[in-house]
């Protein structure tokens, strides 16, 4: 991987002029340039010591999160609100970081994990023994409040405005079944559900963090993610390009045989436990 990720070095520079970066540059096949794209972007997203903890930059999301062995925060570019999730009953976890990717142990049977990618940061728990209803209570950091329930709530300032989504919620067991999942608000708290029944351990369970609104990235200049060819719009050559949105209301994940979205983590053979 390594003299992968040195060509993009390279070739990432040429990115701009290309007209889908989708395509293999010439010279490199479909395989590699999935792996440099899929490296490069783990890279940049990749977490830092500091002073607290662990740091990590997300340009598409435009925020910075700091992950402090109890939970995380996030910190935005443009604002003044504060966001962060803690696990209740727990007291500071052994914190270890591979890149793009902070995971807090909490004991044997419960690990809970963070993956900071473009479309947002996941936010995983796995849990490999049962002890009891299978309920995470997370205390709410800052002055957001959430509203809503089942797979998706939002979070809203003072003011009503969503900022924030925590969506796309669900659990699966070790043989990759479905589980029902719920989360709902209760005052300063979020409340994880999943029914076990039936389900052979470790069970996961996966949400993810997004902004609610984000600029399109052709509009903000400290993230220079083009694709399409360098040609002025104006010129008449080409159509003005349409906003490339960093959001992820329609990320670009490739769907598994069993039509699953594939994991985060990128391989074949999720290793977060679920089979794709």
């Amino acid at each position: 991987m390594r003299p992968l990720f040195a060509a993009l070095l390279t070739l990432v520079f040429a990115l701009p002029s290309a007209g889908n970066v989708d395509q293999p540059p010439k010279g490199l096949n479909l395989v590699d340039w999935s792996q440099i794209r899929a490296e490069y972007n783990r890279h940049r997203h990749t977490a830092f010591p500091d002073r607290d903890g662990f740091q990590a930059r997300n340009r598409e999301q435009q925020w910075n999160t700091r992950f402090d062995g109890r939970g995380f925060e996030i910190l935005p570019d443009q604002g003044t609100w504060r966001f962060g999730l803690e696990l209740i009953g727990q007291s500071r976890a052994r914190v270890t970081v591979k890149q793009n990717r902070v995971t807090y142990q909490w004991s044997p049977t419960l690990e809970e994990w963070f993956v900071n990618e473009a479309r947002g940061l996941e936010h995983g728990f796995t849990v490999r023994q049962k002890s009891g209803p299978l309920d995470l209570r997370l205390a709410v950091r800052g002055g957001l409040h959430a509203e809503g329930k089942g797979s998706a709530v939002r979070f809203v300032d003072a003011s009503g405005a969503a900022v924030l989504t925590y969506s796309e919620l669900k659990a699966w067991d070790a043989n990759g079944r479905d589980l029902p999942s719920h989360m709902e608000p209760a005052g300063n708290e979020l409340r994880l559900s999943v029914d076990d029944r039936g389900a052979l351990y470790p069970i996961t369970i996966d949400p993810i963090v997004q902004q609610a609104y984000l600029k399109p990235i052709w509009m903000t200049a400290s993230v220079a993610l083009w694709t399409y060819p360098v040609i002025p719009w104006w010129s008449g050559s080409i159509k003005k390009p349409a906003p490339v949105w960093a959001s992820t209301a329609s990320p670009t994940k490739a769907l598994p045989v069993q039509g699953r979205p594939s994991c985060s983590c990128g391989q074949q053979v999720c290793g977060n436990n679920r089979p794709i």
